[in-house]
């Protein structure tokens, strides 16, 4: 997006001065994210900025424009491959997908080969017109150098290389180099119960992960994954395919298990396997309360038993230190008594503890998965920066050093919220290779150190020094000290090769001679050719960032986001439809005989992780089946089977519901127990889900300009869509892994909304299986009270399959900003919200104008964007009339709509609303031009931020303005009521290890604070952001439609087949019949 984005800084001296603006880049404040209706945006206001197109490297043009003809020789119609460069659409975000947003990387191009042959004619290419190239497996990279590390490089994403196979004599698996963690270990299992140590993240890709080392829990008995590696296929710097194992090519194979990215493009791998382990013990201890200083007696413990030589194999163990404290965990590989046998806990002095057993290999893998759903390694990119230290027995942190470091934890200047220090403990079978084995050189390594930042909003010099510090205190304290863990590179090392690979860095750089003496397999940290090598040692100063290893980060971030325990592992009774051989599923075996992995139930392997995904972890559930239909009449079946078992059915279309609505009918909420007014929810059969993903059709009617989309399609997919079937669009949110089946049947606000409305507003006509299996197409004239009921409240009524929306001519201009307040408390940003509020109020704003504020732990920022010009932006003042000195503002233009689009879902990179699972809850209040909030309520509500105890750090308050041709429309045209909103609230926080009683007080605190100042307000809440602590729901959401939608329900749906816990609930049938 860089050639359509031109920065500008927006300083406001004084009010009324006209606001001024500057391209200098010396005097703009860094830019921060704007956005629109979507808590991504949200949480990346807190944690991450958005991704930039970095600084192309100098290539000539000839020689790009020569690489492209040859690629695309290369991917003609005779191979599936794909190709694409930074001029296709939406190249970062769809292509290049960058991990580390610190680090800005434009690739040459962005390869997806099917075949050896493919990655050969790639490298080929590459190496003829002096490009660089490197392989991307899960896409991980601490420095992004799986996309290269700086921009130019040829990257060969692996994601195609899927191929598995089982040797039933030798155990030796075959295994795709594309093929992710969660697929290696649902495939090995399987094939016969086998397994092979790696990490916890499912989302990492095992071609990164087996060749730089593959650190796991079960690594203590079995070594690292590299350890397993008994063959590659590789492809080399000449193109060349061949084998590498200890016998053939075997200076290649002892390179690649270590440094696999310096030498080819690794295809497929032969592992060795074991047989999966049946039994495991789980254990957390807690420590929350008091100064990191008072625990370090505790991690001085911890060392102390985890450097015993005699230490039990079968121990895996991690410290975890963040802001609020610190925890110790891990699995023990045996039973109960076993584990309580080795008084493991008891020597760490601590009695709050946790500890559960499972009973199966996919148990314990299935927990780690589950553990590791927010995927802050599997699937989530930010600015960050991350270093690491490696402790043998004799270099132990003493005493005096451990003080140290925990009165420093004190007392630093972070800049950020977001840290970690992880100690994790490794040693037992990985040392027993010898060091010079494999290229792995860390054979002594007792246990890692780990020390990681998330900047806010981008990453400062504050954070990266404060990341540095945590290093320099414990090297000033052990003289020495030194190795790196090459999973977590760190740009900023001047001799990373030598931190990476120790003693066999001069081995490596004499094969890479031998091998690539053009350097043609090259990141900024890869191993040189030995003539080059004093070339080529890495660290910048001026990046940060790094890593790629698939246990200890997410680990790291586990204390934020922890996640319910995995059912499949727990004693959980199954509803009776979930049995195996029971009606409901006789019948979908059928309905799916012709694809019978279209269809999922709770005794399969992964459940919960790969098919139920529910999105809030603190609402655990478990479907009776997970259903993936490819037509209507499928669809159409599968509510059959449903409605004759007696089980309800519902919908899923990205999976983003608050209640986890769309994964089941049958939850259980966990609530304070004390709490007056809130209450558990419950079923008593799991749900049918219907999983839409594979409604994907689209076409597009030229006369009309009428778009046909199916309700499987996410909104990233709607705009490119949309944009190459004649330069259209449709009003919708900001989160491009939202999908239009619920973004489009509930409300569907965004940016554009105030111009041309809600996203179920431009609904023409849909396509919906009702709840007696018939389809129908509903439209203003055919069955029009079922589309009124699908325009607001579809999930209640049948299941869309396909939506007719109008469109509209693209946007080609828009200006966004940011004000970003993070100085003083939270009272002293209530006058600037005020000012906002009566700035949004007036029933004579610029309609082209979006804003939001968003209040959280650090501060408050508006943001938002205005579709004209910069100088029509600037002739409304907005910013000026807000009056505050501190802030810091920016402002960016924009010139193509696929750039404003883009722009947002760029700047929605982490994603916690788009892919991002956690324990969380959240709130929501309409206010309306006559229920304003006074001032004495502004005053209470930001007091109330920051006298009350929030118990986490991760919390939220949104108002975000709605209304202008969201408001034109009637209240009783459509299912969806709040026609007369002028801006919502939602609050929205995210537990600490789960979410506490605390947490949930905090977000009901902060309505009743406001209801308290408003005692005539008459609640009304989005059923976007579904809370299922309400004791009247649906009449907050559908207000004055209720009673309408309820005889609807009733003579459409009197068995209440399509239900959640807030569904609409049938009545009395009318004596008219709507269809």
């Amino acid at each position: 997006m860089s050639n359509e984005l031109r920065e500008v800084c927006v300083c406001i001296p004084s009010p009324p001065h006209d606001v001024q603006s500057s391209t200098d880049e010396a005097v703009c404040p860094s830019r921060f994210t704007c956005g629109r209706g979507s808590f991504s945006t949200v949480m990346q206001a807190l944690l991450f900025t958005f991704l930039l197109a970095g600084v192309v490297r100098t290539v000539s043009a000839a020689n790009s424009t020569q690489l492209q003809v040859c690629l695309n020789q290369v991917f003609n119609t005779s191979s599936a491959g794909s190709v694409h460069y930074p001029t296709d659409l939406l190249y970062q975000l769809l292509y290049v997908k960058p991990y580390n947003d610190e680090i800005p990387v434009t690739p040459a191009a962005v390869t997806q080969p099917t075949s050896a042959e493919d990655v050969s004619g790639v490298v080929q290419c590459a190496a003829a017109n002096g490009f660089k190239v490197q392989p991307r497996s899960g896409g991980h990279s601490y420095g992004n150098y799986g996309i290269g590390g700086q921009s130019g490089a040829v990257v060969v994403d692996l994601s195609s290389f899927q191929q598995f196979s089982m040797d039933n004599t030798t155990w030796q698996a075959t295994i795709g180099a594309g093929t992710l963690l969660s697929d290696v270990t649902t495939r090995l299992n399987g094939a016969g119960g086998r397994a092979i140590a790696h990490g916890t993240c499912p989302q990492v890709g095992v071609g990164g992960h087996a060749t730089i080392g593959g650190l796991g829990p079960i690594s203590r008995q079995w070594g690292t994954t590299l350890d397993h590696v008994l063959e590659v296929e590789i492809v080399l710097a000449n193109g060349t395919i061949t084998r590498a194992n200890e016998t053939t090519n075997a200076d290649i194979f002892w390179a690649v298990k270590g440094a696999g990215a310096s030498f080819g493009i690794i295809t497929e791998f032969v592992f060795l396997t074991h047989p999966a382990p049946t039994n495991a013990v789980v254990y957390s201890y807690e420590i929350l309360l008091g100064s990191h200083a008072s625990h370090a007696p505790i991690f001085a413990a911890w060392q102390s038993i985890i450097s015993d030589p005699q230490l039990d194999r079968n121990l895996a163990s991690e410290v975890v230190i963040f802001e609020l404290g610190m925890i110790v965990s891990g699995t023990y590989f045996g039973t109960l008594d076993e584990f309580n046998s080795l008084n493991f806990t008891g020597r760490l002095q601590n009695s709050n503890v946790t500890v559960s057993e499972l009973d199966s290999w996919l148990g314990i893998v299935d927990n780690w998965a589950e553990n590791e759903a927010l995927q802050v390694v599997g699937g989530i990119s930010g600015p960050f920066y991350a270093k690491s230290l490696t402790f043998n027995s004799t270099n132990l942190i003493p005493q005096s050093g451990i003080d140290d470091f925990f009165t420093y934890l004190d007392n630093a200047d972070k800049g950020t919220l977001i840290w970690f220090a992880v100690f994790d403990v490794e040693g037992g079978a990985i040392n027993d290779v010898a060091q010079n084995a494999t290229a792995y050189a860390h054979r002594n390594a007792q246990f890692y150190l780990q020390t990681y930042a998330v900047g806010v909003g981008s990453l400062s010099n504050t954070t990266i020094s404060f990341v540095e510090n945590m290093t320099n205190i414990i090297t000033d304290a052990v003289p020495g000290l030194s190795g790196a863990y090459a999973g977590y590179v760190d740009p900023r090392l001047s001799d990373g090769q030598q931190q990476y690979w120790g003693a066999n860095l001069p081995r490596l750089e004499q094969i890479k001679a031998s091998v690539d003496p053009m350097d043609v397999f090259h990141n900024p940290q890869s191993v040189a050719p030995v003539a080059n090598a004093s070339n080529n040692s890495s660290g910048s100063s001026s990046s940060g960032g790094s890593g790629s290893r698939g246990l200890q980060q997410q680990a790291a971030m586990r204390p934020f986001f922890a996640t319910a325990a995995a059912l499949a592992a727990s004693s959980t009774t199954l509803p009776g439809p979930s049995q195996p051989g029971s009606a409901l599923q006789i019948c979908l075996n059928e309905v799916f005989s012709a694809n019978k992995t279209a269809v999922h139930y709770p005794q399969d392997v992964f459940y919960q992780y790969l098919y139920v995904k529910p999105y809030n972890k603190n609402i655990p559930i478990v479907p009776a089946a997970v259903t993936e239909p490819r037509t209507a009449q499928d669809v159409a079946d599968i509510v059959k089977c449903a409605s004759a078992s007696g089980v309800k059915v519902t919908p899923r279309s990205g999976g983003h519901s608050y209640g986890n609505y769309c994964a089941s009918a049958s939850v259980l909420l966990r609530v304070p127990e004390a709490e007056e007014g809130f209450a558990g929810i419950g079923g008593e059969n799991g749900a049918v889900v219907v999983d839409l993903v594979n409604f994907q059709q689209f076409s597009m009617d030229n006369t009309t300009w009428y778009a046909t989309i199916g309700a499987g399609t996410l909104l990233a997919d709607v705009t490119t869509r949309l944009h190459d079937a004649g330069g259209r669009a449709i009003a919708h949110g900001t989160c491009p892994q939202v999908g239009v089946g619920g973004h489009a049947t509930i409300g569907g606000l965004g940016p554009i909304s105030r111009e041309w409305g809600t996203a179920l507003d431009h609904i023409v006509e849909v396509e919906v299986v009702l709840a007696n299996s018939t389809i129908i197409r509903a439209n203003s004239s055919s069955h029009p009270e079922v589309l009124f009921a699908i325009q607001g409240a579809a999930a209640s009524f049948g299941i869309v399959t396909e939506f007719v929306f109008r469109t509209h001519p693209e946007m080609t201009s828009a200006v966004v900003y940011s004000y970003k307040l993070v100085t003083g408390n939270h009272t002293s940003h209530a006058s600037t919200f005020s000012a906002w509020q009566s700035i949004i109020s007036d029933p004579n704003l610029d309609r082209r104008l979006a804003s939001q504020v968003i209040i959280f732990q650090l501060g408050m920022i508006i943001t938002g964007t205005f579709f004209g010009t910069l100088d029509e932006f600037n002739a409304l003042n907005f910013l000026g009339r807000l009056e505050n000195k501190n802030a810091i503002v920016t402002v960016s233009t924009l010139d193509s709509w696929l750039g404003i689009v883009g722009n947002w879902a760029e700047n929605e990179a982490l994603q916690l609303i788009g892919g991002v699972a956690s324990p969380f809850y959240a709130k929501s209040l309409a206010f309306t031009p006559s229920t304003l909030i006074p001032e004495d309520g502004i005053t209470k509500l930001f007091d109330y931020f920051d006298q009350a105890s929030k118990g986490t750090l991760i919390w939220f308050a949104i108002m975000d303005l709605a209304g202008g041709a969201v408001n034109d429309v009637p209240q009783n045209a459509t299912g969806y009521a709040h026609r007369d909103v002028l801006y919502y609230l939602q609050t929205y926080a995210v537990g600490i290890v789960s979410l506490s009683n605390t947490t949930t007080a905090f977000i009901q605190g902060i309505s009743d604070a406001l209801l308290e100042a408003m005692p005539n307000l008459q609640p009304e809440a989005y059923a976007g952001y579904v809370d299922p602590q309400l004791t009247d729901g649906q009449h907050e959401y559908w207000g004055a439609n209720l009673p309408r939608l309820e005889q609807i329900k009733a003579e459409i749906d009197p068995e209440d087949v399509f239900h959640n816990p807030q569904s609409c609930f049938d009545v009395k049938p009318f004596d008219d019949h709507f269809v």
